[in-house]
């Protein structure tokens, strides 16, 4: 097991799990990438401000999906 940069910081299956109880909900996608693009919802992180708006919906949509 790989020690995690961010101990506290979840997987993408834990995200997925949460997430994928709204698949087909446009408005909650909307809102999860909106909160990605602002550092949230993984308290601040400076980097996901720098993420394009095209690769947080794809992210976001890829856990909403089930990240399979």
């Amino acid at each position: 097991m790989r020690a995690s940069l961010r101990g506290d910081a979840p997987s993408f299956e834990r995200l997925s799990a949460k997430y994928v109880k709204r698949q087909g909900d446009a408005v909650a996608e909307q809102h999860a990438v909106e909160e990605l693009l602002r550092g949230e919802p993984l308290r601040h992180i400076s980097a996901h401000e720098h993420l394009s708006p095209e690769t947080a919906q794809r992210l976001i949509h890829w856990l909403f999906e089930g990240a399979k």
